[in-house]
């Protein structure tokens, strides 16, 4: 897990009974989220990126919310995108 590079999401395809916390945790470090079950959309950090649409995405107009730019405003939150409560951290759980 130490190779795992940073993303803007990751996604994780498994069971609700796997044992797959220590991946959770892994992703939680280097991703801004994480989908259970899912596909994420097809967003890249790079320059090449477009946020195409009427309006900007972002309320500063020298910059988007993705691309090259979108990495100097990256926090370390991640959110939790339809996964069971069981792999939620324990603060989030309901």
């Amino acid at each position: 897990m130490r190779r795992l590079p940073g993303c803007l999401v990751g996604a994780i395809h498994a069971s609700e009974g796997d044992e797959v916390g220590a991946l959770i945790d892994a992703m939680a470090a280097v991703s801004g989220r994480i989908v259970w079950n899912d596909w994420p959309t097809g967003v890249a950090v790079t320059s090449a990126q477009h946020h195409g649409g009427p309006y900007p995405a972002s309320t500063n107009s020298l910059h988007t919310s993705v691309g090259a730019h979108a990495i100097e405003r990256i926090l370390s939150p991640v959110s939790y995108q339809n996964f069971p409560a069981r792999y939620l951290p324990y603060d989030l759980r309901s």
